[in-house]
């Protein structure tokens, strides 16, 4: 498709060699603090700005329109670009392009459908449940790790139908790494065995050998027992794909299930923790969150047909998406010349779209910065390309329904139970890594609920 060839690009900063002192000073101020860096860019440049390294061309947009463009009306015009992740997911759903993605999309929507969705919600119950037994009022915890290893759990139970219990501290620690060295500013060539090296090399080699070992064991598991092959988890329908070519190979297994790992837990923990350190905050949002809790549920564990008549834990969970969205940026890599707005993003260039600055544009959302679970009350359509927590179009994230529901589940679990309370004065701030973390984690104290 022929654009209309517009010729001047947007603003930005002055152009740098890919190889600069000025270059960086820019990664340098960045990685101290991505987003006051990004946010002080776009309020000089506006909602589009142009960073020129080298040959190479960076647009950096937060114009809902331009979102539109980049990931529904022109999504076929762009690609996943190489940002790294593929050291460690290899060509999973996350960064794969063209037919393998396709293909790929195609073999693993069925485990996200509607009807496996119901089977689920009572192992995330149950799950949250075991997390909680221990707890006792003043209690104290990292709920961010608490949150992971129980996503964690939810994910290999219910896709995978494995109980990672004995591995979930080491998987955790795993993930850390990749979150570390994947989001950090490493100069040093990935050979060098520096500290930094040395821990991402052993973390990926902790995670092949548990998912390599996992799917070795279940293709055992169907031999010796052809009845195994009744089960639905994604993992035994994966292993069992007959299309003419042989299936999926050990490696795109072991992709998929990585990608699966890291993407299936990672960002539904992060929104949790978020989403709990500001009902912390927030005691009358809090107040209405139990209200609503004991009208509907009155004391016991929420179920997959409660959730219709949860909308205030939903809307929490979306408020909290709002301002502390997981994925926070997301990239694409134009394939040919497409317009966007008054401008033409050049083929070959790299688009990313800022959620997290989207997220907080005051002539979207008044009060960026102040949590109204109310806002997500009624349905804005003009809002549709501006609150995309899971993405949008073709490649909105795949388990978005999965997550929504486990999250509503989770809080509404907890929250009957039990109340966390921040240590006094601490404040916990985001941390832009592969997803948008709680720097430091999350510590609390438990406080058990009597009514």
């Amino acid at each position: 498709m022929h654009t209309q060839g517009l010729s001047h690009d947007p603003p930005g900063p002055r152009p740098t060699g890919k190889i600069s002192a000025v270059r960086l000073s820019y990664l340098t101020r960045y990685a101290r603090d991505p987003l006051g860096f990004v946010g002080r860019r776009f309020a000089r440049f506006g909602d589009i700005y142009l960073i020129k390294t080298g040959s190479d061309r960076t647009y950096v947009t937060k114009n809902p329109e331009h979102l539109r463009i980049m990931l529904r009306t022109r999504a076929a015009a762009f690609g996943k670009p190489s940002i790294g992740l593929e050291k460690v997911l290899g060509n999973g759903l996350l960064n794969a392009n063209g037919d393998i993605w396709r293909k790929n999309r195609r073999l693993i929507q069925p485990a996200f459908h509607s009807k496996m969705l119901r089977s689920y919600a009572d192992i995330m119950v149950e799950k949250t449940r075991e997390m909680a037994a221990p707890w006792r009022s003043g209690t104290q915890l990292d709920l961010a790790a608490e949150m992971m290893r129980t996503t964690l759990r939810i994910v290999c139970a219910a896709l995978f139908d494995h109980n990672i219990r004995g591995h979930s501290d080491e998987v955790g620690a795993s993930m850390t790494v990749f979150q570390e060295t994947l989001g950090a500013l490493n100069l040093v060539p990935e050979w060098i065995p520096t500290r930094h090296n040395r821990r991402a090399k052993h973390a990926l080699t902790t995670m092949d050998r548990l998912v390599y070992g996992l799917i070795d064991k279940r293709r055992e598991e169907l031999r010796a027992n052809p009845a195994r092959a009744e089960s639905t988890d994604l993992l035994t329908q994966l292993l069992q794909i007959d299309d003419g070519e042989g299936g999926l190979p050990r490696k795109a297994l072991r992709d998929e299930l990585l990608t699966l790992f890291l993407a299936g837990h990672e960002t539904t923990s992060n929104a949790l923790s978020w989403a709990f350190v500001l009902l912390a905050q927030h005691p009358a949002i809090e107040a209405r969150l139990h209200a609503e809790l004991q009208h509907v549920l009155a004391g016991r564990l929420p179920t997959f047909d409660d959730l219709e008549n949860l909308p205030y834990t939903r809307n929490i969970i979306a408020e909290a998406m709002r301002l502390y969205p997981p994925a926070y940026v997301i990239a694409r890599q134009a394939n040919e010349d497409v317009d966007i707005g008054e401008y033409t993003i050049k083929a070959g260039s790299t688009c990313t779209a800022w959620i997290y600055m989207v997220h907080h544009d005051p002539k979207l959302f008044p009060e960026p910065e102040v949590f109204k679970p109310e806002r997500f009350e009624a349905d804005d359509p003009n809002l549709r390309d501006a609150y995309l927590p899971f993405g949008a179009g073709a490649r909105m994230c795949i388990g978005a329904t999965f997550a929504k529901m486990e999250m509503a589940l989770v809080l509404a679990t907890l929250a009957q139970r039990v109340q966390f309370r921040l240590p006094p004065g601490h404040r916990v701030v985001p941390r832009p890594k592969i997803t948008l973390t709680p720097a430091g984690g999350v510590p609390v104290t438990v406080l058990t609920r009597t009514k």
